[in-house]
C-alpha cells in the first residue's frame, strides 16, 4: 500500500523545507501520496490540542501512515537539543536535527570543547539538567535527523503577473479540496535547488570567504577573524566580516561583553555570499550558537567544498565521516593556515567529488524524505 503523508503547515517551519521538498518529489514520482493541511486540522491525525496550541518555531507536525500503521511525527530543527521544543510526548516519533547520542541515549551532557570557560557552559549545564528531568522519560521516541539544510527559498520572487496567477491557483485548490496548495512551492524549491547545484565546481577565486556574527562564544569568533586577518596580511585572498550581536546569557558573553565600537571586523569584502563561498578554496566555520548546525556550512557540504570547522557536537542519522571535513580543536585557529596550504586545486577537486556524492546520497530532498518515512514506519533506513 502506498504510504500517505500529511504535513500540517504553519508560518515558521522553513528550516524543514528540505524534507518538505523531498516529500513533494516522492509524491511526483508516485512513491507516496502527499498533502498539506492547515495546522488546525492536525487534531484529525491524533495530535493533541496542546501541541496544536504550541508556539511552533522550527518544528513541523507530520502524519505518516500505511495500511493500519499510523505515526504522529514531530520534526524539530531547533539549533540543538538544548533548545528543543519540549513536546516530545505529543509524538510517536520525534526527529531531532540537534541530536546528540550522549544526551539522548546516555542521559548526560558534557560541553564539547576544551577551550570553553565555566561561565560559557554554566547556563547549558542547567538547561540540560532541566530537560533531562522533564523530558527524559520520552527519549525513546527521539531519532536523529539531518543538519539544517541550505536556504530553500528563492532569492527573487516572480513578477506581478505570475504572482497573480499563482494566487488564483492557490485559492482554487483550497476551494476545491480544502488542502493547502503546494505545487507552486514545489516549483520554487526545484528552481532554488537547481540554482544551488549550479554553484558546484567553481574554480577557487578566493582562499576564504566568511560572513559571520558574534552570535555564540564571541571571543572564539574574534580569534578566528584575527587569524584570517593575519592570513590576509600574508597575501591570502581573504574576504571576511564579523558583525556585532548583543551579548547573551546563554553563552556567558553577557558577563564579559566586548566593545561594540570594535565591530564589524572586516577583511576584504563579502558581496554575494553564496557565490563567493562557492568560489573559495576553503570554507571555515566556528560552531553555531548552542553548538548548532549552521545552514551555510550545510551549503558548503552540498557544494563539495573543503571545510575546516569546529568539531561537530551534533550528530545526523548518518555517519558524518561520509563527508571529508577537517576539524578544529584549538582556541586560536592556528590550523586554518595549514588547511589552506594542503588544499591544492587537485585536492579541492578530490574532496568535491567525495562530498558532493555524499550529499546527493544522504541529504538530497528525496533521500531525507525516504529516511523519515522508513524510520516512522519502523522499516530499515535507506
Amino acid at each position: 500500500m502506498t504510504p500517505e503523508v500529511a504535513w500540517f503547515r504553519h508560518g515558521h517551519d522553513h528550516r524543514n523545507f528540505l524534507l518538505r521538498h523531498g516529500f513533494m518529489r516522492l509524491h511526483r514520482a508516485g512513491a507516496i501520496r502527499y498533502r498539506e493541511r492547515p495546522l488546525a486540522s492536525a487534531a484529525s491525525a491524533g495530535f493533541s490540542e496542546a501541541v496544536l496550541a504550541h508556539p511552533h518555531r522550527h518544528t513541523s507536525l507530520i502524519a505518516v501512515s500505511r495500511s493500519s500503521t499510523r505515526r504522529r511525527c514531530i520534526v524539530d530543527s531547533e539549533d540543538s537539543f538544548l533548545c528543543m521544543a519540549g513536546i516530545i510526548e505529543h509524538a510517536d516519533v520525534y526527529f531531532c536535527a540537534g541530536y546528540n547520542r550522549a544526551f539522548f541515549i546516555d542521559r548526560r551532557f558534557s560541553a564539547p570543547y576544551g577551550w570553553l570557560e565555566p561561565q560559557e557552559t554554566a547556563f547549558y549545564e542547567r538547561r540540560a539538567a532541566a530537560l533531562l528531568e522533564r523530558q527524559a522519560a520520552y527519549f525513546d521516541r527521539v531519532r536523529p535527523f539531518v543538519p539544517i539544510g541550505p536556504n530553500a527559498e528563492r532569492r527573487r520572487g516572480p513578477g506581478p503577473l505570475v504572482q497573480t496567477m499563482r494566487n488564483g491557483y492557490d485559492k482554487l485548490v483550497r476551494r476545491l479540496s480544502g488542502d493547502e496548495p503546494w505545487f507552486v512551492a514545489y516549483l520554487d524549491f526545484e528552481a532554488r535547488y537547481r540554482e544551488l547545484l549550479a554553484l558546484r565546481d567553481r574554480p577557487p577565486l578566493h582562499d576564504v570567504v566568511l560572513l559571520d556574527t558574534l552570535w555564540g562564544w564571541p571571543r572564539h569568533r574574534v580569534a578566528l577573524h584575527r587569524e584570517l586577518a593575519k592570513l590576509a596580511e600574508r597575501g591570502r585572498a581573504i574576504h571576511a566580516r564579523l558583525n556585532w550581536a548583543e551579548p547573551s546569557e546563554w553563552d556567558g558573553s553577557a558577563a564579559a561583553p566586548l566593545d561594540k565600537a570594535a565591530f564589524p571586523m572586516a577583511v576584504g569584502a563579502v558581496a554575494d555570499y553564496e557565490t563567493m563561498l562557492a568560489a573559495s578554496r576553503l570554507a571555515v566555520f566556528a560552531s553555531g550558537f548552542h553548538w548548532g548546525w549552521r545552514n551555510i556550512m550545510t551549503l558548503a557540504m552540498m557544494l563539495g567544498l573543503p571545510i575546516f570547522a569546529d568539531r561537530a557536537f551534533l550528530e545526523p542519522w548518518f555517519d558524518l565521516s561520509r563527508f571529508e571535513i577537517s576539524w578544529n580543536d584549538e582556541a586560536g585557529w592556528a590550523g586554518v593556515e595549514e588547511a589552506l596550504a594542503r588544499t591544492t586545486d587537485a585536492e579541492r577537486r578530490r574532496i568535491a567529488a567525495r562530498n558532493q556524492a555524499a550529499y546527493d546520497a544522504l541529504m538530497a530532498p528525496e533521500k531525507v524524505a525516504e529516511y523519515v518515512l522508513a524510520t516512522a514506519l519502523d522499516e530499515a533506513a535507506p
